[in-house]
C-alpha cells in the first residue's frame, strides 16, 4: 500500500483493535472498513463456525484456491503494464501467491474434496451449494469495492 501511495490507516486501525482484543466484526466497523468487507468476513466466519467440513473445504477450494490464481494473474499483468516498476514488491507477492495457489494449494484442496466426498452425490451437491455461496459472497465484496472506486 505504501508503494502505491494508498492509505493504510483503516488496516492499521483494524490490526490495532484486533491486537487489543476487540472482536473481528467490531474491529471492522470501528476501523471504518468499507461495508462490503464486514459482510464478506461475516460470511467467512459463519462458514467456519458451521463446523461442516464439506462446506468449509468447498468454500476454501472453490471460493479461493481454485479462483484466485487466475484473478491475480490479470492483476499482475495490469500492474506490469501501468506502473513502470513502482509496484515491484506487490507484483512479487502476487506472483508468489499465484505460484503457491496454482501449484500446491489448489491441487491439495481438490484432493481434500475428493477424500471428503468420494462417490457421494449428496456430498458433491453440498460442495456445489457451498461453493456457490462462497463465490456469491466474494462477488458482493468485489462489487462493493468497485462501487467505491
Amino acid at each position: 500500500m505504501n508503494e502505491c501511495g494508498a492509505s493504510a490507516t483503516a488496516i492499521n486501525d483494524f490490526l490495532n483493535l484486533i491486537c487489543g482484543g476487540v472482536l473481528v466484526q467490531t474491529s471492522l466497523v470501528q476501523s471504518s472498513a468499507p461495508p462490503s468487507v464486514p459482510t464478506f468476513i461475516g460470511h467467512t466466519f459463519a462458514t467456519i463456525e458451521s463446523e461442516e467440513s464439506i462446506r468449509i473445504a468447498s468454500a476454501f477450494t472453490f471460493g479461493r484456491e481454485d479462483l484466485l490464481p487466475s484473478v491475480f494473474e490479470k492483476i499482475v499483468d495490469q500492474l506490469n503494464s501501468h506502473n513502470d516498476g513502482k509496484l515491484d514488491i506487490f507484483r512479487y507477492y502476487l506472483n508468489r501467491h499465484i505460484e503457491l495457489d496454482a501449484g500446491y494449494h489448489g491441487p491439495m484442496a481438490e484432493q481434500v474434496m475428493e477424500s471428503l466426498c468420494g462417490d457421494s452425490l449428496t456430498n458433491w451437491h453440498l460442495v456445489e451449494v457451498a461453493a456457490r455461496d462462497a463465490l456469491q459472497a466474494r462477488l458482493c465484496l468485489w462489487d462493493g469495492r468497485h462501487q467505491q472506486i
